[in-house]
C-alpha cells in the first residue's frame, strides 16, 4: 500500500502501492473518493472496487463493458456508497 509511484500522476489526490490505487490526505480532503487509505482497483471489463478501513466499508460494482469506457457509473456509485454513510 505503500506509495511506489511519488508525484508521477499528478494531483497528489491518490498514490500507487504494488497492487492498488490509495487515497491520500489530499484526496480524502478533496471529498468524495474516502478516507486516507481507502484503496481500490479495477478489472478488465470495467468491474470496480474499492475498500475504506476508516467506515469499514467496501463497494464492488460489476459491469461487463470492454474498452474505453465514457459514463460515469464508478464514481456516481462511489459517490453514492459514501453519501449513504451517516456518522
Amino acid at each position: 500500500m505503500g506509495n511506489q509511484t511519488g508525484d508521477l500522476f499528478g494531483a497528489g489526490l491518490e498514490h500507487y502501492g504494488l497492487a492498488f490505487g490509495v487515497v491520500s490526505d489530499k484526496g480524502q480532503d478533496a471529498g468524495g473518493i474516502g478516507s486516507a487509505g481507502t484503496f481500490d482497483w479495477g478489472g478488465y471489463f470495467n468491474t470496480q472496487y474499492f475498500a475504506d478501513p476508516k467506515e469499514q466499508v467496501i463497494g464492488i460494482l460489476m459491469k461487463q463493458t470492454q474498452g474505453d469506457v465514457s459514463d460515469d457509473t464508478g464514481w456516481k456509485f462511489r459517490q453514492m456508497v459514501f453519501a449513504a454513510i451517516d456518522d
